[in-house]
């Protein structure tokens, strides 16, 4: 005797009276489906992550249907081929008894004591008979798979794809899922066999977050709802979770402005349908990979010290993890805002790479392929003050263009001031920063102390770096001379400036700029336009067009 089928899995889910219409989403699934006597494409696949509302879309989308449609809940029981089919075939004969009944007898003689190498091929026969039977089927039909995530049986996975390849002209599927079937849905998606909403599609826009948060009776301004739904990403979940909090929130405000992947109800939520579930490796490199802000497979080896971060970061693409892709190519990603809070929420505690640790490997890769801002920037969330002083003054001429002097004021707060006197070159550097921020009080210090240690000839200055330094602290000097119209300064700290520049530098242009200044202070036409020349040159192969054009403006004034 079969073991009987609960009847409660073939039910569609109610719709909430309050439920978000989302008409857009419903044409969309809708556009190009049936003809009037055909479905036009075989499958529509709703995939995406927990929380994105896939079953709620497609129950409301499929409304119209409701005549028409053969729905079922999976579970993880049903990761059984036998048990499977037997939900979906009696799924189908509940809209018309007549649908499968052959099949239905072939399933109900299935014994317990069948061997299983043998149920194979009966259930593609049965299959096929299914498959035969329904073309005699003139009215359209809609069979639902809903939380079709539940299987990873390989035998079901084939005998899905040999299904959707043979569905007839009547019969169309719509599966909804946490993860990608391993189906080929490339070929499916080329010949226009398929539609698929993903987590773009699913995610509410601005116009639509507002309404949803009134189903929660909160009504916030709007430059409120649209910092939370940036925030979230429009993640529905995310807003759900929101709109719970804000209940009765006395500073709703301030709550937008706070509302992170750390916040209680998203780390429980979270935590419990996402992370706890995964298998233990996925899991781990989500937790090390956390720190990055963008990821790409070689990153995320150094990161992990692993060598299949490419496969894993399909693996996640597969499973929907809130991984979101950066370019066209599959190369570099990054997770979804809020669940990178929780991921590094989590980490503090959970990760088997310490997140700074994960940082410092971040920090060396990004060194050793050339992104040198971002291994500055990761050594200091690191607070690894040391690597990132080496690195700011290892590197500091190709810095100042490549990151610009907002990012180079943020670094140089960032060390203490101590640390930034151990190293001239990054003295003089901080001073010109602190310059061109209008911040005196604390480059003239800085100037000042580069000044004694070159003046007190200190062993610790390289030979080679102390002509450039004397150069450089003219420059700075001069600088401070023309903003404070000292024109007796000006002249004494130009004169034979490039002297000190031999070779093409930020430091010559400023230099230029200057002898230039000079040589037109003094009447040197000719001197002038050499000088205002070399810096326009100069500007132009150091790629500075905002310094080019201004110089070649001067050379026009005069």
């Amino acid at each position: 005797m079969s073991t009987p089928l609960l009847a409660t899995k073939f039910y569609p889910p109610p719709l909430r009276p309050d439920r978000l219409p989302r008409p857009d989403l419903v044409n969309r699934a809708e556009d190009g489906l049936w003809d009037g006597q055909q479905f036009l494409r075989r499958l529509t696949l709703f995939s995406a992550t927990t929380g994105y509302g896939k079953t709620t879309a497609a129950r409301t989308w499929l409304d119209s249907w409701m005549p028409h449609l053969a729905w079922l809940s999976l579970d993880e029981g049903d990761d059984d081929p036998f048990r499977f089919w037997r939900y979906v075939v009696a799924a189908l004969a509940r809209t018309d008894p007549s649908i499968g009944e052959q099949v239905q007898q072939v399933f109900e003689s299935m014994g317990s004591g069948m061997e299983r190498l043998s149920a194979t091929e009966i259930i593609r026969g049965a299959l096929t008979t299914l498959i035969n039977s329904l073309m005699d089927i003139d009215a359209p039909l809609i069979l639902v798979l809903d939380d079709y995530h539940h299987v990873s049986n390989e035998s079901i996975h084939r005998d899905m794809e040999f299904l959707v390849d043979n569905l007839p002209p009547t019969l169309h599927l719509v599966v909804v899922s946490r993860i990608d079937p391993p189906w080929p849905l490339a070929r499916w998606r080329i010949r226009g066999n398929m539609r698929e909403l993903r987590q773009q599609d699913l995610r509410l826009r601005a116009s639509e977050t507002g309404t949803f948060l009134e189903s929660f009776g909160v009504q916030l301004a709007e430059v409120d709802v649209v910092a939370l739904q940036r925030r979230t990403e429009g993640w529905p979940a995310g807003l759900q979770m929101a709109g719970l909090s804000l209940q009765g929130h006395p500073d709703p405000r301030r709550f937008v402005e706070t509302f992170a992947g750390s916040s209680r109800y998203l780390v429980d939520y979270l935590g419990e349908e996402v992370l706890d579930g995964l298998p233990t490796p996925i899991r781990d490199f989500l937790l090390e990979t956390a720190v990055l802000d963008q990821l790409c497979a070689p990153l995320c080896d150094a990161v992990t010290s692993r060598e299949d971060s490419r496969a894993m970061l399909g693996a996640l693409q597969t499973r929907n993890l809130f991984l979101l892709p950066l370019d066209d190519h599959g190369e570099w990603y990054r997770y979804h805002s809020l669940f990178a809070d929780l991921l590094r929420h989590r980490a503090r505690w959970e990760s088997p790479t310490p997140p700074r640790d994960s940082r410092l490997r971040a920090a060396r890769w990004y060194e050793r392929e050339g992104f040198l801002a971002e291994a500055i920037t990761m050594a200091l969330a690191a607070d690894a003050l040391d690597v990132a002083e080496t690195l700011l003054a290892k590197h500091i001429d190709k810095l100042w263009k490549s990151a610009g002097v907002d990012r180079l004021i943020r670094w140089f707060d960032a060390l203490s001031v101590e640390r930034i006197r151990e190293r001239p070159i990054l003295g003089v550097y901080f001073s010109f920063v602190c310059l061109i921020d209008g911040r005196f009080p604390d480059a003239l210090p800085m100037i000042k102390e580069v000044e004694d240690r070159l003046a007190t000839h200190d062993e610790s200055i390289p030979d080679g770096e102390r002509r450039s330094l004397e150069g450089i602290v003219r420059v700075l000097r001069a600088f401070i001379a023309s903003f404070q119209g000292d024109q007796k300064a000006l002249l004494s700290y130009a004169d034979g400036i490039l002297d000190y520049f031999p070779e093409r530098t930020l430091w010559r242009f400023s230099a230029a700029a200057l002898a230039g200044d000079l040589a037109s202070l003094r009447g040197d036409q000719a001197g002038m336009e050499a000088a205002y020349h070399l810096a326009i040159a100069d500007g132009i192969a150091l790629q500075d067009t905002f310094g080019s054009l201004f110089m070649a403006q001067r050379l026009g004034f005069n």
